[in-house]
C-alpha cells in the first residue's frame, strides 16, 4: 500500500522477499549470462566484435558485483535478518553466478574497505547455504559483524582478516591460519 513516499506492506514477508530481490534478481542474472555467453568467443576469427571490445567478458560481472555493492546488500546488515537471508541462502543454491557474485565481494573486501558490509553479509550467506571454505585464501578479508556460525574453514587462511565482533559459534577452524 502506498501512501505519497511511504509503503506498507501486507506482511512482512512480502518486504523480505522485495528486499532480496533487490539483491539478486535472478532474471537479470540470466541477461548477463547470456551476454557473457554471446562474448566468450573472443579470439576468434570470425568474431570482429571479439577484437573491437577486448573487455567485454570482465565487464557485466563487475557492473554485477558494483550494482551488490550498492543495493541494500552493501549498506546494510542482513545477518541478523534470518528471513531476508533464507530467501538469499536459496539463491545461492538455486543460482550458481549468484555465488560467484558473493565470492567476489568478499575478495574485494580486501581492497575495498567499502566492502565491508556486502562482504559479511555474503559470508554469512555462504556459510548458512552450506558452503565450505576449506583451504581458502581469505587472508585480509574484512567481515565485521559476519556470522559465521557452524562454517568449515579447514586449512583456511585468515591471517589479517577484520573479524571484529564476528559470530565463530561451533565453527571448524582445524589447521586455519589466524596469525
Amino acid at each position: 500500500i502506498r501512501n505519497n513516499d511511504q509503503y506498507q506492506f501486507v506482511h512482512k514477508s512480502v518486504l523480505e522477499y522485495g528486499i532480496s530481490l533487490a539483491v539478486f534478481d535472478p532474471s537479470i542474472s540470466k541477461e548477463v549470462t547470456e551476454l557473457e555467453s554471446r562474448s566468450s568467443r573472443r579470439g576468434s576469427t570470425s568474431s570482429i566484435q571479439s577484437f573491437e571490445t577486448p573487455d567485454l567478458i570482465e565487464e557485466p560481472a563487475t557492473a554485477i558485483e558494483q550494482a551488490l555493492l550498492e543495493s541494500p546488500f552493501g549498506r546494510r546488515s542482513f545477518v541478523n535478518e534470518p528471513s531476508i537471508s533464507q530467501f538469499l541462502v536459496e539463491r545461492v543454491q538455486q543460482e550458481p553466478v549468484f555465488k560467484e557474485q558473493l565470492l567476489a565481494v568478499i575478495e574485494r573486501s580486501k581492497t575495498e574497505k567499502t566492502a565491508r558490509i556486502a562482504a559479511a553479509n555474503a559470508i554469512t550467506v555462504l556459510v548458512r547455504a552450506g558452503v565450505q571454505f576449506i583451504g581458502a585464501d581469505l587472508q585480509g578479508i574484512q567481515i565485521p559483524g559476519a556470522d559465521l556460525s557452524y562454517g568449515i574453514f579447514d586449512s583456511a587462511r585468515l591471517d589479517g582478516a577484520d573479524l571484529r565482533k564476528v559470530n565463530l559459534h561451533t565453527i571448524w577452524l582445524r589447521k586455519a591460519n589466524l596469525d
